[in-house]
């Protein structure tokens, strides 16, 4: 039942609730606005100091390789 909430909970934030269509690669990940990104909130042209824009993309610390796999296959 937790797999299946979490999963209604993602398309329902990702506005899924009642669109027919079926969902495609990618379209439910969460979009978080203060993360810089050209042309959304900078500039498209960026000053010298290109580090103080890097982007880093990153797996929340509670996942770890032992939790993408099943415990239960069963289940």
């Amino acid at each position: 039942v937790a797999r299946i909430w979490r999963v209604l909970k993602l398309f329902k934030w990702n506005v899924f609730g009642h669109d027919p269509r079926m969902v495609g690669l990618g379209e439910l990940v969460l979009f978080y606005p203060a993360c810089p990104q050209k042309g959304v909130n900078l500039d498209l042209e960026i000053d010298k100091d290109i580090w103080k824009y890097s982007q880093t993309i990153i797996m929340d610390g509670n996942f770890k390789a032992e939790h993408m796999h099943d415990k239960k296959p069963d289940d």
